[in-house]
């Protein structure tokens, strides 16, 4: 059975972490991003951002964790954002209805433009 490759790295946009994944986001690669996750998450952040745009492929685990995010860090008042143009991110968000409870933007430009005007 061959891995799927999925590459994770943290940044940080106008103060708040930006995880970024690219590849694919299935069950044999969530351990990647949930550690990461986790990492993230202990220290209570105000904001997270998943910027999806590199991902190929979501399977439901790859939407759990941004379930999981939404329930951590929505106990504190934080807000959790995705930023993907990715075909698969956006219809996955879409028929699990995430969507309606996740900001979504299409591109970083986007996202800083919604927040310069917030």
């Amino acid at each position: 059975m061959q891995k799927h490759a999925l590459q994770v790295a943290v940044e940080e946009l106008e103060g708040i972490p930006v995880l970024r994944a690219a590849g694919e986001l299935d069950l044999a690669t969530i351990p990647e991003l949930r550690a990461v996750f986790n990492e993230i998450t202990d220290r209570q952040p105000r904001a997270l951002v998943f910027h999806f745009g590199g991902i190929t492929y979501l399977d439901s685990s790859g939407l759990g964790i941004l379930v999981s995010a939404k329930r951590r860090l929505g106990a504190y008042g934080g807000e959790v954002t995705v930023i993907s143009d990715a075909s698969c991110v956006l219809k996955a968000l879409q028929l699990s209805g995430l969507d309606q409870i996740i900001r979504v933007y299409h591109t970083e430009k986007e996202y800083r433009d919604a927040r310069w005007h917030a």
